[in-house]
């Protein structure tokens, strides 16, 4: 791997797995630059996709029925959109 500031080689000075991916410190050759590297397994890369879609998706479900319990409270006149009472 080329260094990102200089492209010179890099090597790697410290290596750590965690959960299902390898941490790596490398330092470049040149100029001594320091950065980190991670290389996810592609099966759990795209579990992490799929929940995010998931998660995003219920809560775009859950806001939807926040704003149309608001709107259908708007259309019934009542007051309490946000908590508020009747004169509040």
């Amino acid at each position: 791997m080329t260094c990102p500031v200089c492209d010179s080689e890099t090597h790697v000075y410290d290596s750590r797995t965690k959960l299902d991916s390898v941490y790596r410190r490398r330092k470049c050759l040149s100029c001594d630059y320091k950065f980190t590297t991670i290389e996810i397994d592609r099966d759990f890369y795209e579990n992490l996709i799929d929940l995010k879609d998931k998660f995003l998706c219920e809560l775009n479900s859950d806001f939807q029925r926040v704003v149309d319990d608001a709107m259908e409270r708007v259309r019934t006149g009542i007051k309490g959109v946000y908590g508020l009472q009747n004169g509040g």
